[in-house]
């Protein structure tokens, strides 16, 4: 499960966490740094390295 948060949200919710731990997923979050990539209309450019980093990490102890 990978979780993306805005600059603008706290990433304190623990709501998915929880579901990943009670599932036995792998979890993991990011959260936008760069104000560049916020957008009018609560739109958050999320760069595609964040997501297949996350997925190959998966994989990785999928494996392992």
């Amino acid at each position: 499960m990978v979780e993306l948060f805005p600059a603008y949200q706290a990433t304190r919710t623990r709501h998915f966490r929880s579901l990943a731990q009670w599932r036995r997923l792998f979890h993991v979050h990011w959260q936008n740094r760069d104000p560049a990539r916020e957008h009018a209309g609560y739109r958050t450019e999320v760069p595609p390295a964040v997501v297949v980093d996350a997925v190959r990490r998966d994989a990785a102890r999928a494996e392992g």
